[in-house]
């Protein structure tokens, strides 16, 4: 423990004794040494010690409260000796029975209960009841003849002591006077008092000496007497005692039964033959049986001379928590007992304590349901320490539930606002607020503008006074700011960086970034593809050559065919189609009878404009305002979701005759869309035609539906408005299509998991919607996997450019333009659009 803590500890205490004096005893500390403390026992009643003032010193240790203090008291008082150290359970004499939980106040009251009680220790005197007396009633002139320190201490305190004020300051003559006087002292004829002349008193036994008063008695040291009995062979055994020793108890005429009692001598022996008290004793078979010193168990031996031995049987000892037991030999319990050590566990207490926030971390603590904490273990003894609500001072109480008090402290001057026109009376409460000042703020800024707001006691807020500055970068003057802060234009800076990208940051300090500070994409075209490099800048550096990743659409020769895959071009050129199938074969063969001219979008992109209608509505116009337009170029941000982009990227390359690449190697994906010389725009948006759908006026070859359930049974007649259905899948509304179909009812459902939970619902309803057949559209999910699986008849085109060195002036032509063709069966290729015209 700090030094600091215990001091800071020891301020709190002598705050509150300070504040709230302890019955009967004045407590103050030495002002060059707060470890010392000075108090006086004064006022006691209804015992020995009525008028008496005593004088005592406690002495604390640096390591306070976890050491224990020494106490001694300097007035003569008939029950401690004068300047010696007493021994208790809370001093330094029996450190291993200190708790933390004991104060100066509570020492001080057990030492004034210790006073009035016949105990014996260290320290201790034995005197009449007289002569306390006598002592109490001359304690104040001892005091005030013999003890300086008594004078310095307790003199401010005359009030309390009931003394007049200028007692402290009488002479030796005057003392007398007042002793005469006052205290009822008076000379008379007569029987005298007792002597007051200390003398040395040997106890009774000779082994101790002592001073006493002249003409008391002998006193007793406690020890053992061991003075020779009258015997000459054996010593007293008894405590030092007043008068003879007992005789000896071993004489042959004082013995007529062997040591244990049980048998006379005269059976055993035929007689005592014993000639003195040396001889043995006879001793007989039976078992000895006499009480052991713990008075619990008796002695199993044989009959035998001499004391009993120590009592081994194990006993169950009971912790001071009563939580715990163990087994001890019964004669350590009872030398426990007389030395007052109590078994202590390692249990640690984990009960809160009076505060209810802190935890008693006491080993084996006493304190339990079945008693109460008279001794105040649990009673929290940290300083709160707590901000007051004057944010200034501390809370210094011990720690307490609820609110802090107002701070007691108070302020004795005036006080005054800034700038002194408003001001507050003394005494005020420490935290009071300057008063409230309607003048006008009289400090200047720095800047010269005036504050705009009343006399206020914190720092002027930064001016707000419109000015016209010169921005940061020097480019443009700025007009309507505020006079504290810096100008900034919009004007970005422009100039090119050593990468080949222009600086885009706006009214910037200092050098632009240099050469890897560059956070854009490179967006050079790469040298085989064309397509652009989307790595972070790297400067002049080559681009990578790793495969390019960037997804285009690829067709068959006919165009009726497309896919998207990645590029895939490194150090050479890479073309990529798709070959001519079955299907193209028949359109092409067939081609008078399919209708060019009609709008046809696949089930998959009903779907997905059915579960996208608002980003799809929105993009249908940021399409169409791009082709209107006639931009060249368009960049869509994206999030990275497979079937969307998927559909998005049909949508756009099929029906809008766009270009549409993919990029995906940022967290932030995107399509670059680029016009063509097909470009169009579908006399039927998306979002028309999938209305259309929903309402029935167009149906396609393939459902956009997921899952139909077919009713069996059941006609349109029998709920012609379909309230009934509505009821029974109300859970599962919107998203559903009822259709009449042959006079039978089937209902649609996009998505096949609301299917499931309706086929639930109508089976449960044991209506006549509980007969039905559950019908998966197999062909929609045969479409949504020719758009996700790769096709596998992808055709690449290499063309290699080939030099040879010329050999011996012979001029070999240049191997330019070799051409072949692969069949690409790689699984990596990622998607196929396939459509069917009408």
């Amino acid at each position: 423990m700090k030094i600091q803590d215990t001091i800071n500890r020891i301020n709190k205490e002598y705050i509150r004794i300070s504040r709230n004096q302890i019955e009967n005893i004045l407590a103050v500390p030495n002002p060059k040494n707060i470890f010392q403390w000075h108090f006086c026992i004064h006022g006691l009643k209804n015992c020995a010690f009525v008028g008496g003032y005593y004088h005592g010193i406690l002495n604390l240790p640096p390591e306070y409260p976890l050491k224990p203090p020494t106490i001694k008291l300097i007035t003569p008082n008939g029950r401690f000796a004068e300047g010696q150290n007493i021994c208790t359970n809370f001093t330094s004499f029996h450190t291993e029975q200190w708790e933390s939980s004991w104060n100066i106040e509570k020492m001080l009251i057990a030492i004034v209960s210790f006073m009035n009680d016949n105990e014996m220790s260290t320290g201790v005197v034995v005197t009449s009841e007289y002569e306390k007396n006598r002592l109490a009633k001359q304690s104040l002139i001892w005091n005030l003849k013999n003890n300086i320190d008594f004078k310095k201490y307790f003199k401010s305190f005359y009030k309390i002591l009931n003394v007049p004020s200028n007692v402290f300051t009488f002479d030796e003559q005057q003392l007398n006077q007042y002793e005469k006087q006052v205290l009822g002292i008076q000379y008379y004829q007569g029987t005298c008092s007792k002597c007051e002349v200390s003398q040395q008193s040997t106890c009774y036994c000779g082994k101790k000496n002592q001073e006493t008063l002249c003409g008391e008695e002998n006193f007793s040291c406690n020890d053992v007497c061991g003075k020779s009995l009258d015997c000459g062979n054996h010593k007293c055994q008894q405590k030092c005692h007043k008068g003879l020793c007992t005789p000896c108890q071993l004489l042959p005429e004082d013995v007529d039964t062997c040591p244990c009692g049980q048998s006379s001598l005269l059976i055993l022996a035929g007689g005592n033959f014993r000639e003195k008290c040396t001889d043995p004793i006879p001793t007989c078979t039976s078992i000895c049986n006499k009480p052991l010193s713990c008075n619990i168990h008796k002695c199993q031996n044989k009959c035998h001379e001499g004391e009993c031995v120590k009592c081994e049987e194990y006993i169950e000892e009971i912790c001071r928590c009563k939580q715990s037991k163990r087994e001890i030999e019964c004669f350590k319990l009872t030398l426990n007992k007389t030395l007052g050590k109590q078994y202590i566990c390692d249990r640690i207490c984990k009960k809160t304590k009076s505060c209810n926030v802190h935890k008693c971390n006491t080993p084996c603590c006493p304190v339990n349901k079945s008693n109460n904490d008279l001794q105040g273990i649990h009673l929290c003894l940290k300083v709160c320490e707590k901000k007051l609500s004057c944010g200034k001072h501390t809370c210094e109480l011990f720690c307490h539930l609820g609110l802090c008090g107002k701070c007691p402290i108070k302020i004795n001057e005036p006080i005054s606002c800034i700038c002194g026109k408003a001001t507050l009376k003394p005494p005020q409460p420490c935290g009071t607020e300057p008063p409230e000042c309607h003048f006008p703020c009289s400090r200047e800024k720095p800047c010269g503008h005036p504050c705009h707001l009343n006399c206020h006691i914190d720092q002027c807020p930064p001016c707000e006074f419109k000015v016209e500055k010169k921005c940061r970068c020097g480019a443009a003057i700025v007009p309507n700011v505020s006079c504290s802060k810096e100008a900034l234009c919009t004007i970005a800076c422009g100039k090119p960086l050593s990468c080949g990208h222009k600086c885009e940051e706006v009214c910037h300090l200092g050098q632009c970034p240099k050469e890897g500070n560059c956070q854009k994409k490179c967006n050079k075209q790469r040298l085989f593809c064309g397509h652009k490099c989307i790595q972070t800048c790297h400067g002049q550096s080559e681009c990578p050559k790793e495969p390019c990743k960037v997804e285009i659409v690829i067709k068959c020769k006919c165009g009726h065919r497309e896919a998207f895959v990645e590029c895939g071009t490194s150090d050479c050129v890479l073309d990529r189609s798709l070959a001519c199938n079955d299907v193209c074969r028949n359109i092409n063969r067939f081609a008078r009878f399919y209708d060019n001219e009609k709008v046809f979008y696949p089930a998959v992109l009903v779907r997905f404009a059915k579960q996208n209608m608002l980003y799809l509505i929105k993009l249908e116009k940021k399409i169409e305002s791009f082709i209107k337009n006639q931009e060249k170029e368009l960049s869509l941000p994206f999030q990275n979701d497979t079937q969307k982009k998927v559909s998005v990227q049909n949508l756009l390359a099929r029906h809008y005759h766009l270009n549409v690449q993919y990029y995906n190697h940022f967290n932030s994906p995107y399509f670059v869309i680029e016009s063509t010389k097909d470009v169009c725009i579908p006399k039927c948006p998306l979002s028309e035609y999938c209305k259309k759908v929903e309402k029935g006026e167009i149906k396609s070859d393939v459902s956009p539906f997921q899952v139909s359930i077919r009713f069996i049974g059941v006609l349109a007649k029998n709920d012609p408005n379909f309230e009934q259905l509505d009821y029974i899948l109300k859970d599962v509304q919107k998203e559903f299509y009822v259709e009449k179909e042959d006079r039978s009812i089937v209902v649609h459902f996009w998505d096949k998991q609301v299917a499931e939970v309706a086929q639930k619902k109508l089976y449960k309803s044991q209506s006549m919607y509980s007969n039905f057949s559950f019908e998966v559209n197999e062909k929609l999910l045969k479409e949504e996997q020719q758009l996700i699986v790769p096709p596998s008849d992808i055709i690449r085109r290499m063309k290699v450019q080939k030099q040879q060195q010329q050999q011996n002036d012979q001029g070999e032509d240049q191997i330019n333009n070799q051409e072949f063709y692969i069949i690409d069966d790689d699984k990596d290729q990622k998607y196929e659009n396939y459509y069917t015209r009408c």
